[in-house]
């Protein structure tokens, strides 16, 4: 997550500098984002959702593993913590489908399946690492 948010900041501040100080790099003459604005914007858009993305609570990715270690160093209890790690991972990859489901108005759609797919693989690995 660390590198995602520092290229998320990158275009960031790359786009608020090159928009004060050299506008017509980002701007065209109908005030649309040139290639430069939008490779920028793309790149802050995109870097921060696969940040928060890796920092779910679902166990193969940097967010369960923070989970995982932290509730290790804490109770020292190996099977509860992989059991509350588990639950998490599989409540964390429900959340994102159903979060999938309201942004698609409730319609099935590819992206629908295209991330339950995803989650599916992501449970059954913290299922195949924890157990």
């Amino acid at each position: 997550p660390a590198v995602s948010v520092a290229l998320a900041a990158l275009g960031y501040y790359g786009f608020l500098y090159l928009a004060t100080s050299q506008p017509q790099l980002m701007f065209d003459q109908s005030n649309q984002l040139t290639l430069l604005g939008e490779f920028l914007s793309t790149t802050f858009r995109i870097n921060i959702a696969l940040a928060i993305f890796n920092l779910l609570p679902i166990f193969p990715l940097d967010g369960g593993q923070l989970v995982y270690n932290g509730a290790l160093m804490i109770t020292r209890k190996h099977l509860l913590v992989r059991q509350v790690c588990l639950t998490l991972s599989v409540f964390g990859a429900f959340a994102v489908i159903m979060f999938q489901f309201y942004l698609s108005n409730y319609q099935l759609t590819s992206n629908m399946f295209f991330t339950g797919f995803i989650m599916f693989w992501l449970v059954s690995d913290a299922y195949r690492y924890l157990r």
